[in-house]
């Protein structure tokens, strides 16, 4: 069981359940045979949660299987006591190339994490300035009144590559959201 259990979620933000099923590499590659995909990446999808490494694991046994995919962002609780040894862990995947966790939390707005401030948390930061050592990126969900964060994060964390996931996640999807 990989414990993808917000694949359920009937709620239209998650899918509506509709992401409920088995979707594989071979599904894929089925799916994309006349279209000229060179290379795709997999980003964690909140499985596993007893033990993040589990689902890298799982992934790179897919790619070694199928040759995809070729690279892994991995889940990891960047202020858990202890993130080294699950970046070391995450490490040992040769496809292993980046972490998400997400950030998502806002007053009025669905909230994927269990609080606002981890950007500013110690413990946090200390985690994610960690990923520069291991040459991991961060993959970043966070919603757009939290870019001000992502700022700052960027600016005291320069050798860690940011990818921010979702356009930044616009918190009203009218026009006046994406200016």
């Amino acid at each position: 069981k990989n414990g993808y259990e917000w694949t359920k979620n009937t709620d239209p933000y998650f899918g509506g359940g509709a992401l409920h099923r088995n979707y594989l590499a071979p599904d894929f590659l089925k799916m994309c045979a006349n279209q000229p995909i060179k290379k795709f990446v997999h980003v964690e999808c909140g499985g596993f949660t007893h033990d993040p490494t589990l689902e890298t694991q799982w992934v790179q046994q897919q790619a070694d299987t199928f040759g995809m995919p070729e690279a892994i962002v991995a889940y990891a609780k960047l202020d858990a006591d202890d993130i080294e040894e699950q970046l070391k862990k995450h490490c040992r995947f040769a496809n292993m190339r980046g972490v998400r966790m997400l950030l998502s939390h806002g007053d009025g707005l669905i909230c994927l994490t269990d609080r606002g401030d981890y950007m500013q948390d110690e413990a946090w930061l200390h985690g994610f300035s960690l990923l520069s050592k291991y040459n991991l990126s961060f993959d970043l969900q966070s919603w757009d009144i939290q870019l001000h964060d992502v700022c700052r994060l960027a600016q005291r964390y320069p050798a860690t590559t940011i990818i921010i996931n979702h356009l930044g996640s616009p918190s009203s999807l009218d026009e006046q959201g994406f200016i």
